[in-house]
C-alpha cells in the first residue's frame, strides 16, 4: 500500500490468510497448503499459515478490523455446519468481507503466491490504485453492505445456509 504515500515503517509480517481464519478452518487439525507456485503440482505441505512482509505496521493495524470480520464470518459458518440445531442468524458487514477478500488477494499477489496453472502471476495488480481505494473504508459506504448469514436445519428441509444481501 506504499502507493498511498502514508506508510509507517517498519514493514511487518502479515498472514496471507488471516491467522484467526486459518485457526477456525484448522479446528483441532493442522494447516496444509497446496496449489501454490512454489510447491510441485499435486504436492501438499503441512505448515504454519504463511506470512509475507507486505504491510507497514500502520496499514496492518488499520486493516485488522477486516480480519475480525472474516473471523466472525468463518466462526459463524463453521458453527452452523457443526451444530444442526434449528434456525440461526448472524449479521455481518458484506462490505468488510469483500474488503477482506481484496486484502487477502493483495497479500497473496505481493508475496508472489498467486499462479495460473503452474505459472506465477506477476502481482502487478497489487499496485493498482483502484484496489487500494477499495481497501480504504469510505465514509459514504458506512452502514451499507450488511449481510445476513442464515442457517436452517429441519426435518423436511435438510441443511441450508445462505448469505443474503439486502437491496439498497
Amino acid at each position: 500500500m506504499k502507493e498511498l504515500g502514508s506508510c509507517v515503517a517498519p514493514i511487518s509480517a502479515e498472514h496471507i490468510i488471516s491467522d484467526s481464519v486459518c485457526r477456525v478452518l484448522m479446528g483441532d487439525g493442522e494447516f496444509s497448503i497446496s496449489g501454490v507456485p512454489w510447491l510441485e503440482a499435486g504436492e501438499t505441505k503441512i505448515m504454519a499459515p504463511p506470512q509475507a512482509k507486505c504491510l507497514c505496521t500502520k496499514h496492518n493495524s488499520v486493516l485488522s478490523p477486516l480480519d475480525a470480520s472474516a473471523h466472525y464470518f468463518f466462526v459463524s459458518l463453521k458453527s452452523y455446519f457443526d451444530h444442526d440445531a434449528g434456525s440461526r442468524h448472524a449479521i455481518l458487514s458484506g462490505h468488510d468481507l469483500e474488503r477482506w477478500v481484496l486484502r487477502t488477494a493483495k497479500a497473496a499477489a505481493v508475496s508472489r503466491n498467486l499462479a495460473r496453472g503452474r505459472q506465477r502471476l506477476s502481482g502487478a495488480f497489487s499496485r493498482d490504485e483502484a484496489i487500494l481505494d477499495m481497501l480504504d473504508d469510505h465514509p459514504a459506504l458506512a452502514g451499507r453492505g450488511r449481510a445476513l448469514l442464515h442457517h436452517e436445519h429441519g426435518r423436511h428441509r435438510g441443511k441450508h445456509t445462505a448469505l443474503s444481501v439486502p437491496a439498497r
